[in-house]
């Protein structure tokens, strides 16, 4: 298992599942973003050159962190962006807008750990304690 100070990373052979933590849904939301990168990426190697921002709609903050994630994985899968720094700008249970600091993949430069398939809802929990969110993710490796 590794872990960082805002999330941790429980391995499975199939998937993997992470915890992140944060001390309000926007902080939540980032953190689980960073959790994502960091489980197919190496974080350190990525410079914030450029900026992307999301904007998403949602139904609510369950489907919405699922979108959130997704979109991430797709920026880097599809548009070639790897996201370091996220911040979440707007956040309810209908929308998400968010900016991202990163820089484009370079295979000589971005070493990648494994390929993750999708972000499930399988076992998606959101929950407030103590005033701290936290909540468990699952990716499909």
């Amino acid at each position: 298992m590794k872990s960082e100070k805002n999330f941790k990373i429980i391995g499975t052979t199939a998937d993997v599942a992470v915890i992140a933590y944060g001390e309000s849904l926007q902080k939540l939301f980032a953190h689980a973003a960073e959790a994502l990168v960091f489980v197919f990426a190496d974080p350190d190697q990525i410079e914030k050159t450029e900026k992307r921002v999301i904007k998403l709609p949602g139904t609510d903050f369950e489907n919405l962190m699922v979108k959130w994630l997704s979109e991430v994985l797709y920026l880097f899968e599809v548009k070639g962006f790897l996201g370091k720094e996220f911040n979440i700008t707007s956040l309810d249970k209908n929308f998400l807008r968010a900016e991202i600091k990163g820089e484009p993949y370079k295979r000589e430069k971005h070493l990648l750990k494994t390929e993750i398939k999708a972000v499930t809802y399988h076992q998606l929990a959101l929950k407030q304690q103590k005033g701290k969110w936290k909540a468990k993710i699952i990716f499909d490796l």
